[in-house]
């Protein structure tokens, strides 16, 4: 279950990865169901619309829009059921990546949730399988593994919150801040693969 009255307002954006269904069954699909999605191949470009594309780790991937509020959670929901509809799965080496929106967050902000992250790593990975805990994922790496924190720890100034991205090693992390530059977003990237919306709706409001 997910309590959509706990959204805020907060953009955010999704990525699912998924295989068994090609790009054009899924994208005509969500169309018939009332959702704007186009097939393309891949790029890194945010539209205004769902696009269905190839992803090179994995087979597919869809992504969202910019969403918003109860109605982006709504839109979310609805994908997620037309993706279980006609057959999409997931295994090992499909995530879900969740981007929220940075653009009045500050240095410190940026600090204290890369942070917090790290402090409840472990907890957080036990909440999923095996192969997206610790360092054992190439594309979600930890954050002990992905940024200098002592280095970071000491910069207390009033910083651009552009300036965070030089403690940061790896893009491949579990938060990555360099997605801050484009789309000016923090990524969060170790999220199993899941067409379910009550996994996917909750792991949102985690973050919101």
């Amino acid at each position: 279950m997910v309590n959509k009255n706990e959204i805020t307002n907060r953009k955010f954006g999704i990525e699912i990865e998924y295989v068994g269904v090609d790009r054009h069954t899924l994208s005509n699909a969500l169309v018939n169901a009332g959702v704007n999605a186009v097939t393309e191949g891949w790029n890194t470009h945010t539209r205004r619309y769902w696009k269905v594309i190839t992803d090179s780790s994995c087979g597919y991937e869809i992504v969202s829009p910019i969403l918003q509020g109860q109605d982006g959670l709504n839109e979310l929901e609805k994908v997620c059921e037309v993706m279980v509809d006609v057959g999409c799965t997931v295994n090992r080496k499909t995530g879900v990546h969740v981007h929220l929106d940075a653009a009045d967050l500050t240095f410190l902000d940026a600090k204290h949730i890369i942070k917090r992250y790290h402090d409840n790593e472990t907890e957080i990975d036990s909440w999923f399988p095996r192969s997206r805990r610790g360092n054992d994922n190439r594309f979600c790496l930890s954050v002990a593994r992905t940024y200098n924190l002592n280095s970071m720890d000491v910069c207390q100034g009033e910083n651009p919150i552009l300036n965070i991205m030089q403690y940061q090693t790896d893009r491949m992390a579990k938060v990555n801040i360099r997605a801050i530059d484009k789309p000016g977003t923090i990524e969060f990237r170790q999220h199993s693969g899941s067409t379910a919306f009550s996994k996917i709706g909750n792991w949102v409001l985690f973050f919101q």
